[in-house]
């Protein structure tokens, strides 16, 4: 039988099986909101995005949702302290979009970055990881968290995997570590790439357990990234942006800004 959000919605809470949650089902938007009662916390369920993920990747998909609830609420009752942890601190990427301040209010710790992107800083506890907000900040100055941030991103290794497609060389990074797209910040692994390049670097961060980068010298390469990233965003637990980014010196510029502005001859 067809999935739909009312039978999603029963079988993500039999799945869940947890007395400390309370579900609020919300008919017209296709929301399930998930609040444990433990840690005051809640985490609100696209229901409709969630049947496409079970249609094409079936239970798998259910239990990956499970995990992502799970780990959220694990991370809101996490009491470790920033300063004793400091080979702990992480830069991940979100969508513009992505809430500045959690639901009581508290301000994430961010950076700027591009127009659909954001950089947030998480404290990371095993399983999963706990975003970083301006109470962390008693002890520990904000550039502070950022820099050790970026060093311990830096020290992680950036395995490739490699493909070419009509003469474009296309790599894959996916050690599911949940640092994937913020290899994209490590700059000298970005320079080397744009030093080695045959033609334009173009890179994409559809969620964050994937970097995806092409060396296009033709018109395919951004057929084939445009296409790529669209399929891995729709099928990431944290989605990121369904745009790919021409690298240049340090420099993103949107793919679609390009198009529009070659089309008007600019």
């Amino acid at each position: 039988m067809k999935p739909t959000i009312f039978t999603v919605k029963e079988l993500l809470i039999n799945k869940l099986n947890n007395p400390d949650y309370r579900y609020t089902f919300d008919k017209d938007s296709g929301t399930l909101q998930v609040k444990n009662d433990r840690v005051k916390n809640a985490v609100t369920i696209q229901l409709a995005e969630l049947v496409k993920l079970i249609e094409r990747d079936g239970e798998s998909a259910l239990d990956k949702q499970v995990y992502y609830i799970t780990s959220s609420f694990a991370a809101a009752q996490n009491t470790k302290r920033v300063e004793d942890h400091m080979d702990d601190l992480y830069p991940v990427i979100r969508s513009s979009s992505f809430p500045l301040e959690t639901k009581e209010g508290e301000p994430f710790i961010v950076t700027d970055h591009t127009a659909e992107t954001r950089i947030y800083y998480v404290l990371d506890l095993g399983n999963t990881y706990r975003l970083l907000t301006q109470k962390d900040t008693s002890v520990l100055a904000v550039e502070k968290i950022k820099s050790q941030a970026l060093i311990n991103l830096n020290t992680k290794k950036i395995p490739l995997k490699e493909d070419n497609v009509a003469g474009n060389r296309f790599y894959f990074v996916r050690t599911n570590d949940g640092y994937d797209a913020s290899r994209l910040l490590n700059e000298k692994f970005m320079e080397k790439m744009e030093k080695n390049a045959k033609g334009q670097i173009v890179v994409a961060v559809p969620h964050q357990d994937v970097l995806l980068l092409v060396d296009v010298v033709n018109e395919a390469g951004y057929d084939v990234i445009g296409h790529l990233t669209l399929d891995f965003y729709a099928s990431g637990p944290v989605p990121i942006t369904t745009l790919a980014f021409e690298y240049s010196k340090g420099h993103l510029t949107p793919v679609f800004i390009l198009a529009k502005n070659k089309q008007k001859g600019l």
